[in-house]
């Protein structure tokens, strides 16, 4: 489970519009501190960032598992291309 809060990083790092390394640690910070996504990204990414929430959750047994993730990432993939 503690790869998964890494995969979560990773997923909304992919996501974000990142210009800089200052913007990339304050996303982290924010996410790690707080709990809380910028409300552009949110709104952008609604159901992603629920799943990146999920993922980066500070007990490793609230987060979802492979499988889980890759159902989502498959629900996701499949609205995208439906719209």
């Amino acid at each position: 489970k503690t790869d998964i809060y890494s995969l979560g990083l990773i997923l909304c790092e992919m996501l974000a519009d990142l210009s800089t390394h200052h913007e990339r640690y304050q996303l982290f910070n924010s996410l790690r501190q707080n709990r809380e996504l910028p409300a552009k990204f949110k709104t952008k990414f609604y159901r992603e960032s629920e799943l990146i929430l999920r993922m980066t959750a500070h007990s490793p047994e609230e987060r979802p598992t492979t499988e889980e993730i890759m159902a989502e990432i498959d629900r996701l993939m499949q609205a995208h291309i439906a719209a």
